[in-house]
């Protein structure tokens, strides 16, 4: 079956180049082991004690010379029909109270290029259901290894794996289900995942246990006893990651296929030589994860569960433990993040992303030949040569002779490059075999660097290029720093000119790396994508990847109009609610901050009002009725300005501010961001405090709170564990300041629109109007549905997320949650 693309459920499955699907979605190896705050000893015992009796025979050694934790004598190895269909039976008498640990493994997927959805063969699955279970119905204990390479197979447990009943636990549910269901199973029973689990006792593992903190790994080696730690595929099998080709055992040829793809799971699953410590490997994932998950869970018990609330809702379902939280409100958000990742989201890949791919490449080869050809000007024929995407060459010619502010240095005027001739530049008739390579000499204009990188050289970042560039294209043209640096005149805008097309560059191709081509090239043939989304920031917000929808470029600037190409399928129309100001409200609640509870009621734009506190002059002219904060409904208001017209700059400071404070930026950042003097900054900054006293009241108390627990919480009680904060060094202890009062803002906001999500979900309203979700980015939702339905969607929506408490997890705050709500054919349309 190797080498076909290989259909299953009607979906294609693209065969590319092979990456281990373990090492794919788990990071393989210890990681490198970093500094270990005090809050990382909760994992220094570990919580599962290992077998009192050893293995009756020793697990199969590989060529690593590494050897599994688990036994071959320790698997129940289940291949074919006949014996399928027994553990079937038994699986199906199984006390519907016992957790059932599963894992899969899985060929014909590239990790690195596309995500599971459509993508992947199950070439195994292996349970776990405890020390007390049997497979086999002799020895009790054992794990189980089910060979699916015969697919028939695989269906034998077709019922098993959609019973509701039964609670299947696994380490990135949103992998494996999307794989089994590929083969046209469903995937029901979901009861846990491990690394949301591990996410909700400690968002801080990627930093006090390295980069590896949430790989199963990782996690077995903190909770599981001495030796009874998963070991990677990598360490085990090395031979299959090696670059280059290795010999076929059968014949002793190379596999050029297995050199194409990189990996081979199939083969290893297969091969004589592999084919018994694989299947040690392959069960002890599904052993190590109900460990793991039996670890986290007596963990989240013995952790009380604490709202952000003076008075705690007390009901019968209200959760005492984190346990209990986790089982009530993760279990169900973590099915509905899968649910959307299987409904993705239509695309129009064909016509617009595609027109906009040629337009944003006319437009990047437009920039190079402007910039290019002023570097002709200034250095000659080799101007043409010169890479706009080398740091290097870019340092060079901009800031030559500069001094290192570091190591008291000075860069070189002139540097010489080896560079690759374009294809326009090569001999006629080459056949490869000229040299295709020449010597560039770059000569520095000798500008004066405003910004120097950690190492101390002069920076050339997209903002310095800017600055140097200024928007001379503007009408009128704003000269940048280079206009002077050139002498003014025509050499100086020519200058900024080119450097003008230098920062484009740059922009076009975050648009179509980004942005423009992931999306064209993931769309499935439906043509919708299927993000992976990923409850794996510490804070709690969203994130996704293959593609990253949570980047959407900011609607000014997205020249391409990107969110056109998302669009509903013909016959339907999509919903788009976006929370308004949602963390601002929420830091008027937890500070009950007077003035901006008030400033929310009575409505109208929070940043103008917060300008009109900060700007004497702009306070002035809304008194004297000059301008207006919003629109009223009197006729001599109708042709007044607002404060945002009129006062565009004053409005973007005081919103850059409002965020800043509820980020806990400091003045000095602040003076960084508007390029004033500190003093400037904390002169705002001491405004905006004195009209807002119980924010900072409220920030010093949730400060010296973290430094005497060690962690900081949401509204609905989730911890994060700060590390920083405990630190002696005083950046360190800084940045944990900043994070214990960011948390309850951004951990609360994404509490909020957790519980909106969870409702929409189960709405029995939008599933009779047919309304299905499909996307959340930070504050904002997107449903599908019919066109005869979209206003009736549309307000059961808007309702539900103005609305998103329970009474149990969630009280109402004490400011109104708005909500921006359209309908419409494409996400564009919406906003």
């Amino acid at each position: 079956m190797l080498g076909r693309a290989v259909a299953f459920g009607g979906r294609r499955l693209a065969r590319l180049a092979r990456v281990p699907a373990a090492a794919g979605r788990r990071a393989s190896g210890l990681g490198p082991g970093r500094r270990r705050a005090s809050l990382a000893s909760a994992y220094a015992e570990p919580e599962v004690a290992a077998a009192a009796a050893p293995p009756s025979a020793p697990a199969p050694t590989t060529d690593g010379g590494v050897r599994p934790p688990i036994a071959l004598d320790e698997v129940y190895v289940c291949d074919s029909v006949g014996a399928a269909e027994a553990v079937l039976a038994r699986l199906e008498a199984a006390d519907p109270a016992i957790y059932h640990a599963v894992d899969t493994e899985v060929d014909d997927i590239d990790l690195s290029r596309e995500g599971p959805v459509g993508n992947g063969r199950v070439t195994c699955f292996t349970v776990y259901s405890g020390p007390d279970f049997s497979y086999d119905g002799e020895a009790a204990g054992k794990a189980l290894f089910v060979d699916c390479v015969d697919a028939a197979v695989l269906d034998v447990f077709a019922p098993w794996f959609a019973d509701e009943s039964r609670r299947k636990v696994w380490h990135n549910y949103g992998f494996d289900r999307h794989v089994v269901e590929n083969h046209g199973l469903a995937c029901r029973g979901f009861a846990g995942d491990t690394m949301h689990m591990a996410r909700l006792h400690d968002s801080s593992r990627l930093r006090t246990h390295g980069g590896d903190g949430y790989s199963l790994e990782a996690l077995s080696r903190d909770l599981i006893s001495a030796g009874e730690a998963k070991v990677s595929m990598k360490a085990l099998f090395p031979e299959f990651f090696r670059k280059t080709a290795f010999a076929d055992r059968a014949n002793g040829s190379a596999s050029r296929d297995a050199a194409r793809r990189g990996l081979d799971i199939l083969r290893m699953q297969t091969d004589d030589a592999t084919r018994d410590a694989f299947v040690c490997y392959a069960a002890y994932d599904a052993k190590s994860t109900w460990q793991v998950h039996d670890a986290l869970r007596r963990r989240l018990e013995r952790q009380a569960w604490a709202p952000m609330t003076d008075d705690p809702p007390r009901s019968p379902e209200t959760p005492k433990t984190m346990w209990d939280f986790y089982e009530r409100y993760f279990v169900p958000f973590g099915k509905v993040l899968t649910d959307m990742e299987a409904a993705g989201i239509y695309v129009d890949a064909a016509s617009h992303l595609t027109d906009v791919e040629k337009a944003a490449t006319a437009d990047k080869a437009a920039a190079l030949k402007t910039f290019r050809d002023w570097a002709v000007e200034r250095m000659g024929p080799d101007g043409a040569l010169l890479n706009p995407a080398s740091s290097k060459q870019i340092q060079t010619l901009l800031f030559g002779g500069a001094m290192n502010q570091k190591t008291g240095e000075y860069l070189e005027t002139e540097r010489e490059f080896d560079v690759d001739l374009p294809p326009e530049l090569l001999p006629d008739g080459d056949d490869g075999a000229s040299d295709r390579t020449r010597k560039l000499l770059v000569r520095s204009v000798g500008l004066t660097p405003t910004k120097y990188t950690t190492s101390g050289a002069p920076s050339c970042t997209a903002d310095v290029l800017r600055e140097l560039a200024g928007r001379p294209t503007d009408d009128p043209p704003v000269y940048g720093a280079a206009h002077a640096g050139f002498g003014g005149g025509p050499a100086g805008e020519e200058a900024c000119v080119a450097l003008d097309a230098l920062c484009n560059m740059g922009s076009i191709d975050t648009m179509l790396n980004t942005f423009i081509n992931p999306l064209r090239l993931l769309a499935d043939d439906e043509s919708r994508v299927h993000c992976s989304l990923n409850l794996n920031t510490e804070t709690g917000r969203l994130s996704s990847r293959r593609p990253n929808l949570q980047n959407q470029p900011a609607l000014e600037k997205d020249q391409y109009f990107i969110r056109k190409a998302f669009r509903a399928k013909e016959g339907c129309a999509l919903v788009v609610a976006d929370y308004g100001q949602l963390e601002l409200r929420l830091l008027a609640h937890v500070a009950r901050c007077e003035s901006m509870l008030v400033a929310f009621r009575e409505g109208g734009c929070f940043h103008s009002r917060t300008a009109v506190g900060m700007f004497d002059h702009v306070r002035e002219a809304v008194e004297s009725g000059a301008v207006l904060l919003e629109k009223g409904s009197s006729p001599e208001d109708s042709d007044k300005p607002l404060v945002k017209d009129v006062y565009a700059s004053e409005r973007r400071r005081a919103k850059t501010l409002n965020f800043s404070i509820a980020y806990g930026k400091t003045a000095h950042g602040l003076a960084k961001d508007w390029g004033v003097k500190q003093e400037e900054a904390q002169d705002m900054l001491r405004a905006w405090y004195d009209d807002r006293p119980e924010v900072e009241a409220w920030q010093k108390r949730t400060i010296a709170d973290a430094k005497r627990t060690g962690y900081t919480t949401t509204l609905m009680g989730r911890r994060r564990n700060l590390p920083d904060i405990l630190e002696k060094n005083r950046a360190l202890q800084g940045r944990g300041a900043r994070a214990a009062i960011n948390t309850p803002i951004q951990g609360s906001a994404a509490d909020v629109v957790m519980m909106a999500m969870l409702k929409i979900a189960e709405s029995k309203t939008l599933k009779d109007l047919g309304y299905t979700l499909l996307l959340q980015i930070h504050d904002e939702v997107i449903l599908e549905g019919p066109e005869q339905h979209k206003e009736a969607a549309l307000a059961e929506v808007t309702k539900l997320m103005e609305a998103p408490f329970d009474g149990i997890g969630l009280d109402p705050l004490h400011v109104d949650l708005t909500v921006d709500a359209k309908t419409a054919a494409t996400w564009y349309e919406a906003k």
